[in-house]
């Protein structure tokens, strides 16, 4: 599995930047996730998994609990956007509130 990054933004502060990703083809359907019991303390939320673009094919990236780095933060999730005939891949990050 890639590895995980936590990225953090400011109050009314833009998303991070990160590695665009263009693809001409959309990714498939998120799957089914069967979320597992919290392992790691009432703080965390689930973070749903998602497609990421590797190469030339889509991976799956299974979903997670983690704990927000600091109180007051909500996650924003990766998705993809449409844009003409391209799929633009934008990473989820922290959003502190």
């Amino acid at each position: 599995m890639p590895p995980v990054h936590v990225r953090m933004v400011e109050p009314g502060g833009l998303p991070p930047m990160s590695r665009v990703v263009l693809v001409d083809a959309p990714p498939p359907p998120p799957k089914n996730e069967v979320i597992p019991p919290r392992g790691g303390g009432s703080r965390q939320i689930w973070l749903p998994g998602h497609w990421r673009y590797y190469g030339h094919h889509y991976v799956w990236i299974g979903g997670r609990w983690e704990a927000p780095p600091r109180a007051h933060a909500k996650y924003v999730v990766p998705h993809w956007e449409t844009r003409g005939s391209e799929h633009l891949f934008f990473e989820g990050y922290w959003q502190l509130l």
